[in-house]
């Protein structure tokens, strides 16, 4: 039941007016027939049931719409192409999935502001391509292999401008991304999920996604898995460009949880917190490769101040020449086993730059590690001599500049304990030599 029906090949244009339900039997304050058009470009649309239904053309300039109420899209559910340029959707619920926007077909955001909307998926928006045929492959007799999901995508939601803010879901506070999510602008903030994915959450069980992010920002949303993002299993991030993933929060993955496959060939992570592992990143399961980018100034109450990943899959990691670690931290640092050699040697360039002093990934501020030897934590910081500016056998360091210089592998850290106590020791040894002898001088003068 909807108020307006703008049928085939019509053209409404709603200018500051307007339009309210209140009756409580379902449907849509607005619906746009396929072929029809509906324009906003001021106005209000607020009723006690959905706001747009929209299997046309659907362009909103400005206006709001508000407080809106149903199943599935509690502002505006897309099934043609809605285009938004500015405006408002606000304050909207769904019982299901998309609070602000639910979208099947194409849903274009160059401006405007979707927020503190609410949902199950997709607080606001949720992106639905379609659920996933299962492939198998039989092995022998019944038995089956899984081989993932073949991925039928049909909603395609593209973000270059505007802000998604404020919204609430139990997966994906911000977006529910379960088609193509293609993100150049914009900015994804301040979004709460109550289990994954405070800013994004891309994939789920029947439903695999696909995210790129090359520009725009996602930063200060909260869950308890993927703070900023979680990508599910069979699903597919990639992060390039100018990118950047800060100031996230959650329990496991500050700025990303990863269970299915992420690409990061620029861009940026940092300043996110895990107040268990993972800072940066949490790497559950999937294939991490970072070929060029930066990830910095993360903080992992336990482990994995830049990224986490279980000591028995370090083979999920690939860190190209070139990539920048800078300031993360954990909660203690470690020098590399020599039985994990073989293994970073085979996954880790050469010319990695890591969080001052280090030399190498593998010590738990940048790459979670706890299997070597302890390294002393000095102001948050393993301590160095009293020059930091130290030449040791394993690398230069220099206190003034965060990036070391660690153009050549370097197995294991300089042990600085054992330097201090080799120089405490040499300082009192010669003391008490220039003590003895400074006696027998005064012994002979006084014979």
């Amino acid at each position: 039941m909807s108020t307006i029906t703008v049928n085939g090949d019509a053209i409404l244009e709603l200018d500051g007016i307007g339009i309210t339900h209140a009756c409580n039997y379902g449907g849509y304050t607005v619906t746009v027939a396929e072929k029809g058009q509906f324009i906003l470009h001021r106005g209000l649309i607020s009723s006690n049931i959905g706001g747009i239904y929209n299997n046309g053309i659907f362009l909103m300039y400005d206006g709001e719409i508000s407080d809106n109420s149903v199943i599935n899209g509690g502002g505006v559910y897309n099934r043609g192409t809605f285009t938004m340029f500015g405006g408002k959707i606000s304050g909207n619920r769904a019982g299901n999935n998309g609070g602000g926007v639910y979208n099947e077909n194409t849903f274009e955001m160059l401006g405007g502001e979707i927020s503190d909307n609410t949902a199950s998926g997709g607080g606001g928006i949720y992106n639905w391509g379609g659920a996933n045929a299962i492939n198998y492959k039989f092995t022998s007799g019944d038995t089956k292999e899984f081989l993932g999901y073949k991925g039928q995508y049909g909603g395609s939601f593209t973000l270059s401008g505007g802000i998604i803010s404020g919204n609430t879901a139990w997966r994906g506070g911000g977006v529910g991304n379960h088609g193509v999510f293609i993100m150049s602008g914009g900015l994804i903030s301040d979004n709460t999920a109550t289990v994954s994915g405070g800013g994004v959450n891309n994939g789920q069980t029947i439903a695999s996604g696909n995210f790129e992010m090359s520009g725009g920002e996602i930063s200060g949303n909260i869950a308890e898995k993927g703070g900023g993002v979680y990508n599910f299993f069979y699903s597919t991030i990639s992060l390039m460009d100018s990118g950047v993933i800060s100031g996230n929060t959650a329990e496991l993955g500050g700025g990303v949880c990863i269970d299915g496959d992420f690409n990061m060939r620029g861009g940026m992570i940092s300043g996110n917190t895990a107040s268990n592992n993972g800072g940066g990143v949490y790497l559950g399961n999937g294939i991490f490769k970072l070929s060029s980018g930066k990830i910095s100034k993360n903080t992992a109450t336990n482990d994995g101040g830049g990224i986490w990943v279980d000591n028995e899959k370090l083979d999920l990691l690939f860190v190209a020449n070139g990539v920048v670690f800078s300031s993360n931290r954990a909660s203690a640092a470690y020098d590399r086993d020599s039985m994990h050699d073989k293994v970073y040697r085979s996954q880790i360039d050469n010319t990695v730059t890591w969080t001052a002093p280090f030399t190498q990934g593998y010590n738990n501020y940048d790459i979670s590690y706890t299997s070597g030897k302890q390294v002393e934590i000095t102001d948050n910081r393993p301590a160095v001599t009293d020059n930091e500016n130290s030449n040791s056998d394993n690398g230069n360091f220099n206190s003034s500049n965060e990036n070391p210089n660690s153009n050549n592998e370097v197995a294991d850290m300089p042990s600085y304990s054992i330097a201090a106590t080799v120089l405490s020791g040499l300082v009192i040894g010669i003391v008490v030599v220039c003590g003895f002898l400074y006696f027998k001088r005064l012994k002979k003068a006084y014979k």
